[in-house]
Order: C-alpha cells, then structure tokens, then sequence
C-alpha cells in the first residue's frame, strides 16, 4: 500500500488531509484525461515536474485544498458544456 506524506508545516492543521500520488492520479485522470499532469500542473500554477516528483516525495499537502475548487470549476465547465449542446 502506497504510504502518505504529510509534510510537516502542516501539522498544526486540524485533521489534516493527505493524498497518495495513486489517488492524486486518478482525480487528475477523471479531471483531464491522459494530459492531467500538463493540465493540473497549470491549473495549479506549478511546474510540470513538481507532480512527477510527487510520486516520490509525496503530494504536496496544499493540493487537497486546490484540489476542490478545480473539480468545481470543471465541473461548471461541463454543465455549461451540457446547455451549449442542448441549444444545438
């Protein structure tokens, strides 16, 4: 089982949320297909290669946050998608 990082500025958090790079994979996958790292890396304002090194190191733990509002900006760009469509 791939173990968790949390990285240590964190520890003051309350419950703090970790992610596995397996987990982080598959939200990325779901959010953009096979590009997900180019794309989550510049919805993230990072490198590229900051998520590859993630694999190693552990997912940094401010993505969980970021995490929420980009699923919640796709998924209002998929509905406005869904209406545009509907119109044709």
């Amino acid at each position: 089982m791939e173990q968790r990082h949390c990285e240590e500025e964190f520890k003051h958090i309350q419950n703090p949320k970790c992610m596995t790079f397996n987990e982080l994979e598959s939200i990325g996958m779901g959010l953009f297909g096979h590009s997900w790292k180019a794309q989550l890396a510049e919805s993230l304002n990072v490198d590229r290669r900051n998520i590859t090194n993630w694999e190693k190191q552990g997912v940094a733990k401010w993505v969980y946050a970021e995490l929420k509002a980009i699923i919640q900006m796709r998924k209002a760009q998929l509905l406005a998608a869904e209406q545009l469509y509907d119109l044709i």
